[in-house]
């Protein structure tokens, strides 16, 4: 059985650096919660998907081999390894730490709101809407609701719509946190008109109640998911609200301009290579543009932009999309609204620029908790790079070695392994006694992180060896 799972994570969830150390390697440490996330966050290989004992082993010694292949390949780079990518995760964890710090660890759920709340969790509301720009008719819309003039005669006689638009909306799939608070944090009646709510997108929407469809709770137990539930949801809209606060605080006053020509080439470039068959774009297919691509015929030292005096050139944005892939706030775009979301996302990638200077002012690059973190994800690159090199020494292409991992381990790197084991030897302590302690499952669960350049919450799992047998290293429980 494979479960996929959406953790929605508004801040990163580190390390602990109180966590119980599970294996030491020279300066290197692996952690319990480190071995729990990394065998539970991501999918394991079939060699090693159980919750068994041996399953278990084979963990652990992939873990401790990713960190010895690390220190190992680590000894002969003649300078500090980096890439965009390392780069590009160190400030996105930064800039967590920093909204964390700042906003969502300071959030206070009331009693109040709960009990409200749970008034409104199990309904289904139908209603009727109307959403217009902030201007005049909203203005006289909201002034006939107030002399109680009936919803259906101001869509029909003032607005002069046809059909009134409808819908159905529960508590679980409304993510504009006013709307949601507007309907679900209140006890309404039928025939009731909210508004005016002011929604994300800079819209008035006015919302007459037409009745709903209650599925109330039976069980204590119920009762008790249904406020864990309700928890959850209102810091989710409270964390977007006050980040979208804070957000616009921190950018107001700035301003983004697009040169013409050079975006309009972009736009259309981009699209045209990368439209599927229904004349749309996935937006993570645009993720990673590599605005130098000679097909764009765009000279790298012209503006794209300009940031509140400051331009950008094409080959400067070029930089930061390389350590910051483009984060879309759709997933699929039509062609008519692609320029708008390639904006959008250009505008996000210099928001989070203005935040990472926020975040390396107050220091958060030398957090204890980031540097740990990042660690992981530098050892499992430069493990990676051991092993590439490792094949490449044996003939083997990384092409190859995807197809048939499992009979390479078999016939190379079981083999290898064990003896960069014993090189290492000296310098390994396991705590077997929290070993046996650690309980796994044996589902598949991918865990990742919404609307984030990097959205896996670990590495990959390292596919390095699949032998189990530990007889290497030493008992950190004796003396």
């Amino acid at each position: 059985m494979i479960l996929s799972s959406l953790l929605f994570l508004l801040s990163f969830s580190f390390s602990s650096t109180q966590d119980s150390t599970l294996v030491q390697i020279g300066n290197r440490i692996i952690t319990k919660n480190d071995f729990i996330k990394r065998a539970e966050y991501t999918i394991r290989p079939p060699y090693c998907k159980g919750d068994n004992i041996i399953h278990k082993k084979i963990i652990l010694n992939s873990l401790i081999a990713e960190k010895i292949l690390a220190i190992d390949i680590e000894q002969n780079l003649l300078k500090d390894y980096s890439t965009p990518f390392l780069e590009g995760l160190k400030e996105q964890k930064m800039r967590e730490l920093l909204l964390a710090e700042e906003i969502y660890d300071n959030i206070i759920i009331d009693s109040t709101e709960i009990k409200n709340h749970l008034y409104n969790v199990n309904k289904k509301y139908d209603i009727q809407f109307l959403s217009m720009n902030n201007d005049s008719v909203s203005m006289m819309v909201e002034n006939l609701i107030k002399q109680s003039i009936d919803f259906k005669d101001i869509c029909h006689n003032y607005i002069k719509i046809e059909k009134i638009p409808e819908r159905t909306i529960s508590y679980n799939e409304e993510y504009d946190p006013s709307i949601h608070s507007a309907i679900f944090s209140t006890i309404n009646k039928k025939n009731d008109i909210i508004g005016p709510v002011y929604t994300k997108d800079k819209k008035v929407l006015f919302i007459h109640i037409i009745g709903w469809e209650d599925n109330p709770i039976v069980t204590q137990s119920d009762y008790r998911n249904q406020i864990q539930l309700v928890r959850e949801k209102i810091y989710e809209m409270q964390s977007i609200r006050l980040y979208d606060q804070y957000i616009q605080e921190l950018m107001s006053g700035l301003h983004i301009n697009f040169h013409k020509k050079p975006f309009i080439a972009l736009a259309e470039h981009t699209f045209k290579e990368f439209k599927t068959k229904t004349n749309q774009i996935k937006s993570i297919d645009v993720a990673n543009l590599d605005l130098n691509n000679e097909q764009y015929n765009l000279d790298p030292n012209k503006p794209l932009l300009d940031f509140t005096g400051d331009s950008y050139t094409i080959n400067e944005v070029n930089t930061l999309i390389q350590k910051h892939p483009l984060v879309f706030r759709k997933e699929i775009i039509n062609k008519d609204e692609y320029p708008d979301q390639l904006k959008y996302a250009f505008a996000d990638l210099i928001r989070d620029e203005q935040l990472n200077i926020m975040a390396y002012a107050k220091n958060y690059d030398k957090h204890p908790d980031l540097i740990k973190d990042l660690e992981m994800f530098r050892d499992a690159a430069l493990s990676n790079l051991h092993i590439l090199t490792y094949l490449q020494g044996k003939d083997i292409s990384i092409e190859k070695f995807n197809e048939d991992y499992i009979n390479i381990i078999k016939n190379h790197l079981n083999t290898y392994v064990q003896s960069m084991n014993q090189k290492y030897s000296s310098t390994i302590s396991i705590n077997f006694n929290l070993f046996d302690k650690i309980k796994l499952t044996n589902i598949d669960l991918y865990a990742y992180k919404k609307g984030l350049p990097y959205s896996y919450t670990v590495p990959n799992f390292p596919i390095i060896t699949t032998n189990h047998e530990i007889n290497y290293g030493k008992d950190l429980n004796l003396p």
